[in-house]
């Protein structure tokens, strides 16, 4: 029986002999793998991160050739402009922001008539001219009859053609500078062109804006020119509201309006026609009714 028990102790030792190398192999071939993993997974890194930075050295290649795209053209408008207006001689003591201000309160101002003006267009452009179209009363006729006097009057229409050339071009110094915009009808965006124009340097900008500003000047003394004829009819309707001390009641209508009756003596006659557009038949007119009316 103790044979067998020792028998068996010696086997058992055996076994742990063998099983003991067996472990200690798998223990290094895992940490070898490990390591072998390990040197696998720093390879790729190593791989990701050049390939991240040849992606991120071609990104700063790009945006510095963009940027110095950018540059050139800025630096090739600036010389254009230099070589073109740099001979103006500078005129007035405005600074620069005065005269950007300047420019804008001009650009304003010529947007708000224009949108006045183009409500009374008609017709389509002719060549640079545009015509426009008003109504309003022009002739006050009196007629008597069966000792009445009676002054009536109606609204005429009437049509007027400018030349708009100066809105579609720029003058020749400032030509060639900047591509230029246009609108629906043809004229400058000047807006934009301003806009355009800041980029320009300092010592270029200041006999631009001056130059730019000359020129709008011009643009706004024609707007202003045809804004008021277009405003010439309301201007007589106050005057025919005031001579005939009549109300808001009176609109311009292309229909016969009796502005006033009066009864007449001693069968006095006065038939004809007043232009209330004319500063002597307004006179004439207010004389008439003053001795009717005595």
């Amino acid at each position: 029986m103790s044979f067998l028990v020792d028998q068996c102790y010696g086997f058992s030792k055996n076994l742990e002999g063998l099983v003991d190398p067996t472990v200690a192999a798998i223990k290094d071939d895992e940490a070898t793998v490990g390591t072998e993993a390990s040197d696998h997974d720093q390879i790729i890194d190593q791989k990701a991160a050049a390939q991240i930075q040849a992606v991120a050295r071609g990104m700063i290649v790009r945006s510095k050739t963009k940027k110095q795209t950018e540059q050139n053209a800025v630096m090739e408008t600036r010389t254009k402009a230099g070589q073109t207006i740099m001979n103006e001689e500078e005129e007035g003591n405005e600074s620069i922001e005065d005269n950007i201000r300047s420019v804008r309160e001009l650009l304003k101002k010529n947007k708000t008539t224009w949108e006045r003006c183009q409500k009374c267009l008609i017709g389509e452009k002719d060549g640079s001219t545009q015509t426009f179209i008003r109504v309003g009363f022009v002739t006050v006729h009196t007629t008597t009859e069966n000792s009445k006097i009676q002054f009536t009057s109606k609204a005429e229409k009437s049509e007027k053609s400018y030349d708009m050339h100066s809105l579609e071009v720029l003058p020749g110094k400032l030509e060639g500078i900047f591509e230029v915009q246009h609108d629906e009808f043809g004229y400058v965006n000047y807006e934009g062109f301003l806009e355009k124009s800041l980029l320009l340097h300092e010592r270029v900008l200041q006999p631009f804006l001056l130059k730019l500003k000359e020129h709008l000047e011009g643009v706004n003394t024609l707007l202003e020119e045809i804004d008021a004829w277009l405003s010439e009819p309301m201007t007589d309707l106050a005057f025919l509201r005031k001579t005939f001390e009549l109300d808001e009641t009176l609109k311009i209508t292309t229909e016969t309006t009796t502005l006033k009756e009066c009864e007449l003596e001693d069968d006095f006659q006065v038939n004809g026609s007043f232009n209330i557009q004319q500063i002597r038949d307004q006179k004439m007119l207010g004389k008439l009714l003053v001795f009717i009316s005595e």
